[in-house]
């Protein structure tokens, strides 16, 4: 690595009296040769970063799937089934039920249906699909469950919701899972900025699209257009999905100026956070729909490895505003 960008990620870095793990910075490079010092470590981010850029205070309430409907009833969402919030259960319309209606609500339902804890559902933690099988609750076509146990699983709050049909051409690459366009919206200036967008897919039979259950992450242009490969977990490339052959290179989001036009729009309106990291998905018709918001912990790892830094041309510009936190 040039001594002149090792000297000046010293100087980054120093804003925040941190010292560089140049290690960062020489993976990143030897994957996608991005020479840069602008480089942000996870524990740069996590520590000095992220903490200034968002209200921490504010994240739970802002973060609780249960609360989007409200917070966005503008941008399209799953269809809710049911809520569990703060101890009691609520339909749809956040009216107040018994649990023995709540459960007869989802014994009316025949089609599978997703179970999601509302806060701290991370990397998709305990999220999985609900079945009614002849009067039974199913896990995952497996486990019989009651609502008292889903209460355990989730004690915060959860939000059973209906499984979202996306568009042929995403559901094209990878078919058993809901695959999710990651977008990163940054204000700066008094302005919302895309910083980047990829792809999550998963793989290996499994239906949700994380990385950790074997997915694989692509980078996505301004155009709307994908990368030339994917990384799996390992950071190894992929031209083609493994499963389906179908090869990334150029291949269409549909839709993809709308998603970002709607959610830098939503950005604009949430005043407590600087950054914000979005799971949107697409439907038939190529509307948005709104999967995730992630306010805390977001990722920063697969950005950089496609894009390079992560916070691109605004770096400078960020941290001088930061420094001054």
């Amino acid at each position: 690595m040039p001594a002149s960008i090792t000297k000046q990620a010293y100087t980054l870095y120093s804003t925040f009296s941190l010292k560089p793990d140049l290690l960062w910075h020489r993976f990143f490079i030897t994957l996608n040769k991005v020479y840069s010092p602008a480089y942000i470590s996870e524990d740069l981010f996590y520590t000095r970063i992220e903490p200034r850029l968002n209200q921490t205070a504010h994240t739970t309430s802002y973060s609780d799937k249960n609360g989007y409907n409200r917070l966005f009833p503008d941008i399209k969402q799953p269809g809710t089934i049911l809520r569990f919030m703060n101890g009691s259960f609520f339909d749809q319309n956040y009216a107040s039920v018994s649990q023995e209606a709540a459960s007869k609500i989802l014994l009316e339902k025949n089609d599978p249906c997703l179970f999601k804890p509302s806060i701290d559902s991370g990397q998709g933690r305990n999220i999985f699909k609900l079945t009614n099988r002849q009067g039974d609750l199913l896990i995952d076509d497996s486990r019989a469950v009651t609502l008292n146990e889903l209460k355990i699983i989730a004690p915060k709050g959860f939000i059973i919701q209906e499984i979202v049909s996306q568009h042929r051409d995403i559901a094209d690459i990878y078919p058993h899972s809901l695959n999710t366009i990651r977008i990163i919206t940054l204000r700066i200036d008094g302005k919302v900025v895309v910083l980047n967008a990829m792809l999550k897919i998963g793989n290996s039979g499994h239906y949700l699209d994380k990385m950790a259950f074997g997915g694989l992450c692509c980078g996505i242009n301004k155009n709307g257009r994908l990368y030339s490969y994917a990384y799996d977990n390992r950071f190894k490339r992929h031209k083609a999905h493994p499963h389906s052959d179908v090869v990334f290179d150029g291949k269409a989001i549909p839709g993809f100026q709308k998603i970002t036009g709607c959610i830098t729009e939503a950005h604009a309106n949430i005043p407590y956070f600087e950054m914000i990291s979005w799971d949107m998905a697409v439907c038939p018709d190529k509307e948005p729909v709104l999967i995730e918001l992630n306010l805390r912990a977001q990722g920063i790892m697969y950005q950089q490895a496609i894009f390079g830094p992560l916070f691109g041309e605004y770096t400078n510009e960020l941290i001088d505003k930061l420094s001054q936190k």
